[in-house]
């Protein structure tokens, strides 16, 4: 036993120079790694330094482009809404429409009623103005034709309307000025009769009679009315009687016929008078309507310029901003491809330059994958060895350890067995005991079934052998 622990002593010692001998070698290996990875290290910085100035160039570009790109968006949004807006204002503006072919058909028809020979005209200028459903610009140019042609209307019919005023005017004060000439008329004429009747029987009465006719006759003629005495008196039949007769009651007869017909004639006046003044209030009536309604189709027409000059404002405006956003767009087109050529040539020189880079990198990639590989060979076979010169030693551990044991474990089985033996000597007399009291009892278990042994019987020596047999067999560590 001191012969073997002698020989893997003197193998232990062995292995201890040949490891340090590997030691020598691997920190010589470890060395030469170790300045490959500080030149592969500077390289990698450069390489990264590169590829930081690469990526802050690609990361400004990026941020320009989507700078620009965010512009576009937010300029296709504004472009968006204002399609959105110009849609939603689409039926506002038909509606608008509608209304001006509406309020051009009131005036149409006003001016129609004002005077006929304004119709050819009226039809020509409704076909001036047609609501569109698709173009707004469209809508607009009719809407401002329908209020141009509105306003031509309006201006046409505020023209007629103050003629007819002033023409009614006129009537109306020639017809006071009849009536008044009446009534100055009629009382000449009641001053005529009576100076008449006080001088009818000193005066030659026909010639008296036929010039208060003619006086008469002349005043009618004068305020406009054409009235014959001689149709009421039978043509002459009257002084023709006078002369033949001359008596006093055919004077009287006369007189009062000629009162009866001016009476008939004053009353027909006065009710004429009285028709002119209902004809002269309905033409005020009429006249202040027609004003009313002028002046409201004056203000409906101020309002709808005032909202036409609104939708031509904004439409201005809206065309402007999208003219704008166009150049602001194609700017940005253009400024996006100004950084993307430019990106594109800095990114070819830089892959030009990485190439470079990483072919020197696979050298000295191939290079350290060499040594690696031999140090990976050199810890193996270090490896090897230590685990060998560990295994001796193991080997020489267990091999005391075993002896230790094995001394340890024959004391116990000694003491084991001299346990056994005075188990085995107190369980024979108490089982001779047992038997020359009571004999061998039986239960109702099955125990046997169940592989166990009945209640008193003893284990026989056979079986009590061969389990002190297997303890003793027991392999050694």
């Amino acid at each position: 036993m001191e012969q073997r622990n002698y020989e893997i002593a003197i193998e232990i010692s062995q292995l201890e120079a040949s490891i340090s001998g590997l030691r020598e070698e691997v920190s010589k290996k470890t060395n030469v790694l170790e300045n490959l990875e500080k030149s592969i290290a500077e390289k990698d910085g450069k390489m990264f330094e590169m590829e930081r100035e690469m990526s802050d160039k690609v990361n400004l570009a990026e941020s320009e482009v989507s700078r620009l790109s965010q512009l576009v968006c937010e300029y296709d949004d504004k472009l968006r809404n204002l399609e959105l807006k110009m849609d939603s204002q689409r039926p506002l503006l038909i509606d608008q429409l509608n209304y001006v072919s509406k309020i051009h058909d009131q005036i149409d028809n006003v001016t129609k009623v004002i005077d006929a020979n304004k119709l050819e005209q009226s039809e020509l200028s409704e076909s001036l103005f047609l609501p569109q459903k698709t173009d707004m610009e469209e809508n607009i140019r009719a809407s401002l034709a329908g209020m141009e042609s509105i306003y031509e209307l309006t201006r046409i019919v505020a023209e007629k309307t103050r003629d007819l005023v002033e023409e009614r005017s006129r009537e109306v004060k020639g017809l006071n000025e009849t009536v008044s000439r009446l009534v100055k008329e009629k009382e000449h004429i009641g001053s005529l009769l009576r100076s008449t009747l006080s001088r009818r029987m000193s005066t030659n009465l026909s010639s008296k009679t036929n010039e208060l006719f003619r006086v008469a006759e002349n005043g009618l003629r004068e305020v406009g009315i054409d009235f014959t005495f001689s149709n009421h008196l039978g043509d002459g039949k009257v002084p023709a009687s006078i002369n033949k007769t001359g008596a006093p009651e055919t004077e009287e007869d006369e007189i009062y016929t000629l009162a009866g017909a001016l009476e008939s004639i004053i009353k027909q006046s006065q009710l004429e008078i009285i028709e002119l003044q209902h004809s002269v209030e309905e033409l005020r009536a009429e006249t202040s309507l027609l004003k009313e309604h002028v002046e409201a189709q004056a203000k409906e027409l101020s309002h709808r310029k005032q909202r036409i000059e609104e939708l031509e404002e904004k439409e201005r405006v809206a065309n402007e901003n999208v003219e704008g956003l166009m150049m602001d767009i194609a700017t940005a087109e253009e400024e996006i491809t100004r950084w993307k050529v430019a990106a594109q040539e800095e990114a070819a020189a830089g892959k030009a330059v990485e190439q470079e880079f990483l072919a020197q990198l696979s050298a000295l990639q191939q290079e350290l994958e060499e040594a690696k590989q031999a140090v990976i060979d050199s810890e193996k076979k270090l490896t090897f060895k230590e685990e060998t010169a560990a295994a001796a030693m193991a080997a020489r551990d267990a091999a005391e350890k075993s002896l230790r044991l094995a001394d340890l474990r024959a004391s116990r089985l000694r003491d084991r067995v001299e346990e056994l033996t005075h188990q085995l000597e107190e369980l024979d007399t108490r089982e001779n005991s047992r038997r020359g009291q009571n004999g061998s009892r039986y239960v109702c278990w099955p125990w046997q079934w169940l592989g166990l042994s009945f209640v008193g019987i003893q284990q026989s020596e056979t079986q009590q052998q061969s389990s002190n047999e297997m303890e003793l067999s027991e392999p050694f560590l």
